[in-house]
């Protein structure tokens, strides 16, 4: 494989994956966490630990100490772009369907939120982009109204 070619990593993990030179860590669920000497980014962290959210509203982001302040960014930003919707990722941007209520298919919705797990299911919250309507969908139902290119 030549140096310059891309390599991509299916399926997500929450184990970190290592892509030469870079490690991918993925934001957790920041609560109930040790505020001092914490750190997603080194093994001996000293001191006050910060962090950044990535999904508010799940509390999800990363922990950080001081002396690694400057790794966060870059990787909040491999993650939203490569990672955030999971096997969802390639919907990202990308005008999508979704089942309604009422079990009609409906055009016009996009992914809002990286994937979320609510009652041990995956979910997905899509935003229909002309009325402002949000809705919480399963993620293997908007896999399957929404196959990949070629599939």
């Amino acid at each position: 494989m030549a140096d310059s070619e891309p390599i991509i990593i299916e399926p997500i993990s929450i184990e970190p994956i290592i892509i030469e030179p870079i490690i991918i860590i993925h934001p957790r669920r920041l609560v109930f966490i040790q505020v001092a000497n914490n750190c997603m980014f080194c093994e001996n962290p000293q001191g006050s630990s910060y962090i950044r959210h990535v999904v508010p509203e799940a509390k999800m982001g990363y922990i950080y100490c001081g002396e690694c302040k400057n790794k966060v960014e870059p990787m909040v930003k491999i993650w939203e772009d490569n990672y955030s919707y999971g096997p969802a990722n390639y919907l990202k941007n990308k005008d999508i369907k979704v089942q309604r209520s009422n079990g009609e298919i409906e055009a016009g919705w996009r992914l809002c939120n990286p994937i979320l797990e609510y009652s041990g299911n995956e979910m997905i919250v899509c935003c229909e982009k002309d009325n402002h309507i949000e809705k919480w969908c399963f993620l293997s139902k908007i896999l399957e109204l929404n196959p990949k290119e070629g599939d």
